[in-house]
């Protein structure tokens, strides 16, 4: 097994990336010479676009292990360099397809050219909403004046944020970086755990000055393009790149809001198991059992992980095997890191997957999900390089199933009585911050939005405020400390991504709850989940989610959701009581 990346997937050695990147240099030459069908013209921009992936992902995934590598830092940019000007020969052919979309959509009825079916609807589709030539300059000059505003994010927590220090059990000095406060927040001891949440956010509070003018030049950003592309709301322009409507986003976001308070019977037996009068924020993550779970070796884990997902098929589980195998994995700390988990969708070489693997319940659980976006990959590879990438929503049902199956195994292999109360409450946690936190998030964005449509800046105070009542909507039978307001500063995707990203994570929850019902009472119904998993970029994530017999119109699928987490809360209870 490696638990590092193996580089050769990609190109044997430096070399060869600046031979690869000289030939699509002259390739992007030649696009001037092509003839004018549009079919040869599709087939010759993906071939450059998939070398032009390949020389990005090599100088982005060595800067994911050491973000102070320089030539990597070269090579993303000279690659991205070559994708502004492959992306000017996109434009013109997607002009192309537009002026000729009638002749176009009649010619794909034929059987030669069906594989351009999907790709050519899409453009089409994408018209109503691209942005206009005369207002492409405008943007284009709007982006330059801007602050590179994830980079900048990044730099200030990197740079600004000092971290405090508190005494840990022992007594000893400990300094309170966000690595070290997730542990902490788990600590058995309620002063640590107290100390540690204020040193945390006293920290957060001192560069809200700096994040709060980034997080509004961020929502005037995305205001701006959604103008641009003509929609109503970033939120709708969200929904767009799903195929969604806002009624699906609606459903969810009523179900959640009518529902979160299913949480009051766990928190209120947790307070009980605490022996405490009042439960605070900082006390929600730590466990109502002494008992310290033996850590898991990456062995175990891996013989977990995959005793778990037998319930996919064999070839599932062959796929895993490969991915250890082969170095797609790189599971170890070290020094400059990316210290995120995270799976790279990539249709050259492998898609490789990084976190740090610490023998944790939870590192077990992201691992599986992890695996769970690498193995999707390695799925969807099978259709052309056009239609591999699939959506964020598709992204996340498929990992949270497998998360889902292996905290139900552990569960069911467990007979130690504390152990079973730990997997319990970490399912419940997880169901609580993926579906119920996740929708938090997004009523948050909904009450920043709101703001900034009607006022020029949005103030530190401001944005404080709005998500201190966001939190006290969602916890009104927990203690809310103040400080909490500045818990926004933590969440990256309100800096790093298109507005109204995480939405999507909590839909694939319910979704994968949904799935994971059905694999258990269909023994079939795995060849319906591997379908899905194909079919990748290939149709709409409406179209792909019906072969796995799941209507989002309907909104059925939340049911199962809510049902699932009732019934581990009552597990809990029985568990505690036998």
């Amino acid at each position: 097994m490696k638990t590092e990346w193996d580089f050769t997937h990609l190109y044997k050695n430096e070399d060869e990336w600046y031979k690869e990147k000289e030939m699509v240099e002259k390739r992007l030459l030649e696009i001037e010479t092509l003839d004018r069908n549009i079919f040869n013209q599709i087939d010759f921009l993906m071939q450059i676009s998939e070398q032009i992936e390949r020389l990005y992902c090599y100088g982005q995934r060595k800067l994911d292990l050491d973000a102070k590598d320089e030539e990597a830092g070269k090579q993303k940019k000279e690659a991205l360099s070559l994708f502004h000007t492959f992306t000017l020969a996109s434009n013109t052919l997607e002009t192309d397809i537009i002026k000729n979309k009638d002749t176009l959509l009649e010619t794909i009825q034929k059987k030669e050219y069906q594989k351009y079916t999907f790709y050519i609807q899409n453009i089409i589709k994408q018209q109503m909403h691209a942005i206009k030539e005369e207002d492409l300059k405008i943007w284009n000059q709007f982006k330059k004046d801007q602050i590179d505003i994830p980079k900048t994010y990044r730099a200030i927590l990197r740079e600004e944020l000092v971290d405090g220090t508190i005494l840990d059990e022992n007594g000893e000095e400990i300094t309170v970086n966000p690595l070290v406060y997730e542990t902490l927040s788990k600590s058995k001891n309620r002063d640590v755990r107290r100390n540690s949440f204020i040193a945390y956010y006293e920290s957060l509070k001192t560069v809200g000055p700096l994040l709060a003018p980034l997080l509004d030049k961020k929502l005037e950003e995305e205001l701006f393009l959604t103008s641009l592309k003509n929609f109503s709301s970033p939120l709708e322009a969200s929904l767009y790149e799903e195929g969604l409507s806002s009624t699906i986003i609606e459903k969810l976001i009523s179900k959640v809001q009518n529902n979160h308070s299913i949480l009051e019977d766990y928190y209120e037996t947790k307070k009980q198991y605490l022996k405490v009068d009042r439960l605070y924020l900082y006390d929600k993550n730590v466990s109502i059992v002494e008992k310290e779970t033996e850590p898991y070796t990456l062995e175990q884990a891996i013989s977990l992980i995959k005793k778990s997902l037998r319930i996919l098929g064999e070839s599932y589980n062959q796929k895993i095997d490969i991915a250890l195998q082969g170095g797609y994995a790189d599971l170890n700390e070290r020094e400059n890191k990316r210290t995120d988990s995270f799976s790279a969708m990539s249709y050259v070489g492998v898609p490789y997957f990084s976190m740090i693997y610490n023998g944790s319940i939870q590192s077990v659980r992201t691992l599986a999900h992890e695996l769970g976006h690498t193995i999707h990959t390695m799925h969807t590879k099978k259709n052309p390089f056009m239609y591999y990438q699939y959506s964020i929503l598709l992204a996340e049902i498929t990992s949270k199933v497998n998360e889902i199956l292996v905290y139900e195994s552990l569960y069911e292999q467990s007979h130690d009585k504390e152990e079973k109360i730990k997997i319990l409450e970490e399912m419940i946690q997880t169901f609580a911050n993926t579906l119920i936190g996740q929708i938090q998030f997004t009523e948050f964005e909904n009450a920043l939005y709101k703001e900034k449509e009607n006022k020029k800046t949005i103030k530190e105070e401001k944005i404080n405020q709005l998500y201190l009542e966001i939190v006290q909507k969602y916890n009104k039978n927990i203690e809310i400390d103040p400080l909490i307001q500045y818990n926004w500063e933590r969440i990256g995707h309100f800096f790093y991504y298109n507005a109204y990203y995480v939405w999507k994570y909590a839909m694939g929850f319910a979704v994968a709850v949904a799935v994971v019902y059905q694999l258990k009472n269909d023994v079939t119904f795995k060849t319906k989940y591997i379908k899905f998993l194909e079919a990748g970029g290939s149709m709409s994530p409406l179209d792909a989610l019906k072969i796995i017999d799941i209507d989002l119109k309907e909104g059925n699928y939340m049911e199962d959701a809510f049902t699932f987490i009732k019934e581990k809360i009552e597990n809990l209870k029985k568990e505690i009581e036998s």
